[in-house]
């Protein structure tokens, strides 16, 4: 164990697979056909007034005309295919007051398209809102809009616990499919409460099969987790974003998952991220731990790996928790490479590197530990080191 400040190694870099691996270009929004979105050909459009003219069927663009909608029920499309529902210009989703609702599940063979919606989440905290859209083969969810103010399960009238909260919940359900996010904003402010009663923004589970891109993400100021994807089967490869100021984790990945060119800030006043009473993973009774990027692993991930490459993460406020970045002690094969971190606290960590199998599952990496760290930077004028290295084997260069 130890603290490192630098060294240089030599070796073969794993994480190198994840840099070569060419990414798919996202679909264009019509690829010059009216009747095709984001690379998704449809057999009809239909204009949408009110939630009854949702139409279920396969191949069906819906068209919301006007302004907004009111979703007083569910809308369940499953079994179907090439189906979609997409806004014109700025279009507004709203749900009944007082209460958490999941109004749109969908769960597409192949095909779904979501462009264009603005989700209302009201400013009472007592009402909340989350889409259900997975698909096991092109999941294209574009230009979606979480606004308002959170909610908790504490204070959703008739929210079932357990049950789960969240805004976007997205799946790509087959091994070989795939998957587009782009342009997605949660600026709906959570307040920190009791932990785990908070709303999590973004949650990928172990449906996730495929592989999901996700580029120029927008989180901030949420109360839980935020981006939440370290429990899936399949890949998560985060291009660009902003996530600032959200308790908990900021991102959460894991695998052969990775994060590139985004940018996260923690620099709001500690009491955001703090109610007295609360525990956290580092012992404190002050708050939710939280973390800039947190990887981990479960058990039905069986893949090492990882890339953390050009991320900017900053750190001016005494947040509780354990580092800008911190590596599970279940993971191994971790590159964190090309990034800038800038800390100007006492207490908060940089980098955290967990020893191996220390978590509160006990799961260790399913192949080598190893976790390197190349080419990054440290300024600001706070007192931790670089690295923080409770493995012992951390390689700096």
């Amino acid at each position: 164990m130890g603290e490192l400040s630098g060294t240089t190694i030599s070796g073969t870099n794993l994480a190198a697979d994840a840099t070569a691996r060419s990414k798919p270009p996202k679909p264009a929004p019509s690829d010059g056909d009216d009747m095709t979105r984001h690379g998704v050909a449809f057999d009809e459009k239909h204009s949408v007034e009110e939630q009854s003219d949702i139409k279920e069927r396969t191949g069906v663009l819906n068209i919301i005309e006007s302004d907004s909608l009111f979703l007083g029920g569910r809308t369940h499309v499953e079994g179907t295919n090439r189906w979609g529902l997409v806004g014109s210009g700025d279009t507004t989703i709203r749900t009944p007051k007082r209460g958490f609702a999941m109004p749109l599940t969908l769960r597409i063979s192949h095909g779904l398209v979501l462009d264009d919606l603005t989700f209302d989440l009201r400013d009472d905290r007592e009402t909340g809102m989350g889409v259900n859209a997975a698909a096991g083969d092109a999941l294209e969810l574009h230009n979606l809009r979480f606004v308002g103010k959170q909610t908790d399960e504490e204070r959703a009238p008739g929210f079932e616990g357990g049950t789960g909260m969240e805004n976007l919940l997205p799946h790509v359900t087959s091994d070989d499919g795939t998957g587009h996010v782009s342009n997605l904003e949660i600026t709906a402010h959570g307040e920190v409460r009791d932990y785990p009663t908070g709303c999590i923004p973004v949650y990928m589970g172990p449906s996730h099969r495929g592989t999901l891109h996700v580029d120029d993400p927008h989180i901030e100021t949420s109360a839980m987790h935020t981006f939440y994807a370290s429990r899936t089967r399949g890949e998560v490869h985060v291009d660009g974003g902003l996530l600032k100021n959200n308790s908990n984790t900021n991102m959460r990945l894991s695998g052969r998952s990775t994060v590139k060119n985004a940018k996260v800030v923690l620099d709001a006043p500690r009491d955001r991220f703090v109610v007295p009473g609360e525990h956290t993973r580092s012992g404190e009774d002050e708050g939710q731990s939280t973390e800039g990027i947190w990887w981990e692993r479960m058990k039905w991930n069986g893949s090492s790996g990882g890339l953390i490459e050009n991320v900017d993460l900053e750190v001016t406020s005494e947040v509780p928790g354990q580092g800008l970045i911190q590596i599970d002690g279940s993971c191994g094969e971790v590159t964190i490479r090309d990034c800038d971190l800038y800390n100007t606290t006492d207490d908060y960590h940089n980098i955290m590197v967990d020893e191996v199998g220390s978590n509160v599952r006990d799961i260790e990496p399913p192949g080598a530990d190893w976790v390197r760290v190349e080419g990054c930077s440290l300024s600001g004028s706070g007192r931790r080191p670089l690295v923080k290295d409770h493995r012992g084997t951390v390689e700096v260069s």
